[in-house]
């Protein structure tokens, strides 16, 4: 029995001892029962000395708050997506690029790619002060509360700087299976695969449930003070301050990771180092990889290589999607055979028929794989797949699985062709067959409207908050959206009657679809739906004609800069087929077309320009300041354009711009230029 606060200390301590050794080195020194009664001594004592609690002790993971939803949460720094190099050659030729921006000696540090769910830790004072999903790298999900129920994740760490530590949060293969076997048991569903369990897990908004998943988080990088900052929530001042103290303390990223991983977390099962120079090191260290992934208790999808040396990080810099000094070598894909046992036709959200192959199932890298992609119905017909075939179906990574075989020599001759569909499967209406493309036209097709709803809510459209893929699919089942205009007749009233909706959750949602009034006319279209345009094409065709675009002749939009006759034929489409509900949204929405600022002396108004290479500021930045100039900036060179602006390691954009006789601009020029007016 503990008796007062020096001996409740000793025991927290002791309690975080124990957890160390048997979540992080796997190493028990007790048994689960010793373990057991001095926590629960550890819990009476903090039940009658409530104000005595330790924050770190281990009785503080699991959290009482069921959370109605997952805040907002932006990182200090960005989280970056990693390029994926799937061969030899794709891994040589990344080796040279990064040699020749570095221009110096480099060496790499290599580590295991875990597939999981990645995780954003802020340690602030040595304390877990936020722990936040990917999200869009920029902004993710606060999940604190569930983070701090996996034991591998320390609550407190002996460093007393602000750093974010990242990494993958991953269930054993084992535990993943026995996961499954209990959903079964309780007619739950299954599943996919590790990697979604993992991420369902930390998603739960019961940190409890969370709390009963066997998760493991593997760090394998650290944000604030390396990366690029990405948040006012510290100044640039102190940011520079730290990263430069911080690079000059370890010099290298094998240095950071060795620290980071003394600091109490799970280190990997191998980790290591080679010379730029030695490129079979590297090579070695790959294959030794895949010789050991099935023994591996977690799932690996490839290995991680990273540029050594701290001080070349921001030289290297990044692209718009990754960090140009790292790299995920993937491992090759696996592949099995196995029969078709049916099609399944889906409905996507603009409503083209996509084919799904049923197979029997079949384990492939660990995972029991059931379905595959067919792409369309005229790549059914090219290769002659019916049901009932052998076939070899493939799965790389992150890649759906998808049939890249037909084995002719084993048909019996009762396989059976697979037919065209003529009607939706969902609402049983006539289909348009335009070829590769089997749309169902109708909109008020079930899989349309859920799905047109979720897409039109997301963020690059109408961005409203609370309105994801379970509550659209609620909203549709109860029959108070049965079309996308029907969101804007929404009642409070009408919402606090549903599962899971108290008054405020109905009183933000609602409050949420009328902040959409008055918003501007790029979103509006980009949340139609129309196929083939995007945020791009949306923002082009309200620079040229406006709200009012649909008023236009279809001819009129091939004046539009890359604009071709797909996009063409899908925009005249649409509006011949929606037309009363583009006005009928207009009249409700009330898109706007902001007006520009006019800037005069501006060298870039009316100018066409396209960016390329390596610049000093981000190209979103530099893009977003000559759009601003009243310059139009795009993608792809072409006679037209005015400009090509470029930074260091320009590519193929700055060749096609010289074949062309196109002004060529060092970024240096272009800063001037733009002082001068």
């Amino acid at each position: 029995m503990i008796k007062n606060h020096e001996e409740y200390k000793k025991a927290v301590e002791t309690l975080k001892k124990w957890a160390y050794y048997y979540y992080v080195l796997d190493n028990p020194l007790v048994t689960d029962e010793e373990y057991d009664k001095l926590y629960k001594e550890v819990e009476k004592y903090e039940e009658a000395h409530p104000d005595e609690i330790d924050p770190s002790s281990p009785t503080q993971r699991v959290g009482d708050v069921v959370l109605e939803e997952f805040k907002k949460a932006r990182h200090i720094t960005k989280m970056w997506s990693m390029e994926d190099v799937f061969d030899e050659n794709e891994f040589k030729d990344w080796v040279n690029r990064v040699k020749r921006l570095a221009n110096e000696h480099i060496t790499f540090y290599i580590e295991p790619k875990f597939d999981g769910a990645s995780l954003n830790l802020v340690y602030k004072d040595g304390k877990l002060i936020r722990a936040e999903t990917r999200g869009d790298g920029e902004i993710g999900e606060d999940v604190t509360l569930n983070a701090k129920t996996i034991n591998s994740i320390p609550l407190e760490i002996d460093y007393k700087g602000l750093i974010e530590i990242r990494g993958e949060v991953v269930i054993k293969k084992k535990d993943f299976e026995k996961l499954n076997e209990e959903r079964v048991k309780k007619g739950e569903p299954t599943f996919a695969n590790p990697r979604n369990a993992a991420a369902g897990s930390l998603r739960q908004l019961d940190p409890k449930i969370t709390a009963s998943r066997p998760l493991i988080f593997y760090p394998w990088g650290v944000g604030y003070p390396i990366e690029v900052l990405n948040s006012d929530e510290v100044s640039k001042e102190q940011y520079e301050n730290d990263k430069k103290r911080f690079i000059e303390e370890f010099k290298k990223y094998k240095n950071v990771m060795d620290y980071v991983y003394s600091l109490g977390f799970k280190e990997p099962p191998k980790r290591g180092e080679c010379d730029s120079e030695d490129i079979e090191c590297v090579l070695k260290k790959y294959h030794e990889f895949i010789e050991i992934r099935d023994d591996i208790p977690v799932m690996l999808d490839g290995m991680v290589v990273k540029v050594n040396e701290l001080h070349l990080l921001e030289k290297l810099g990044y692209t718009t999607k990754y960090p140009r000094w790292m790299v995920a070598y993937k491992f090759p894909a696996v592949e099995k055979e196995t029969i078709l046992e049916d099609v399944v036709v889906q409905v996507g959200r603009t409503g083209v028929l996509t084919p799904v192959a049923v197979l029997k199932p079949v384990e492939i890298g660990g995972v029991i794989v059931e379905r595959a992609t067919l792409h369309n119905f005229d790549e059914i017909e090219r290769m002659d797949i019916r049901i009932g075939d052998h076939v070899i179906v493939i799965r790389s990574g992150d890649v759906i699985p998808k049939i890249t075989k037909v084995l002719y020599h084993k048909r019996t001759g009762n396989e059976k062709p697979i037919p065209r569909p003529t009607h939706c499967p969902v609402c049983g209406a006539e289909v348009l067959d335009e070829g590769a493309i089997i749309k169902c036209q109708n909109l008020s097709c079930p899989a349309r409207v859920v799905n047109t709803i979720i897409y039109a809510a997301s963020k690059n459209c109408l961005d409203i908050e609370g309105l994801g893929e379970s509550v659209a699919k609620l909203l549709y089942e109860r029959g108070l959206v049965r079309d996308i205009t029907d969101l804007f007749k929404l009642k409070v009233e009408d919402l606090e009657k549903l599962p899971g909706f108290a008054r405020k959750k109905a009183e933000n949602l609602v409050k949420a679809i009328e902040k959409v009034k008055g918003i501007e006319c790029w979103r509006f279209v980009n949340a139609l739906g129309i196929e083939h345009i995007g945020e791009v094409a949306s923002k082009k065709i309200c620079e040229t004609f406006g709200i009012d675009f649909y008023k236009h002749d279809p001819e009129e939009f091939y004046k539009i800069e890359g604009f071709g006759p797909e996009m063409v034929k899908s925009i005249a489409e649409y509006v011949k087929v929606n037309r009363e509900k583009i006005e009928k949204l207009i009249e409700l929405i009330q898109p706007t077309n902001p007006k520009k600022e006019e800037v005069e002396n501006s060298p870039f108004s009316g100018k066409t320009v396209v960016l390329t290479g390596t610049m000093k500021k981000p190209r979103s930045e530099i893009k977003e300041l000559l759009e601003h100039l009243g310059a139009h900036v795009t993608n792809s060179v072409s006679k037209k354009t005015d400009f090509v602006i470029y930074g260091e390691d320009p590519g193929s954009k700055y060749e096609k711009a010289q074949k062309l006789g196109v002004t060529l601009l060092p970024e240096e020029e272009m800063w001037k230029m733009i002082g001068e007016g």
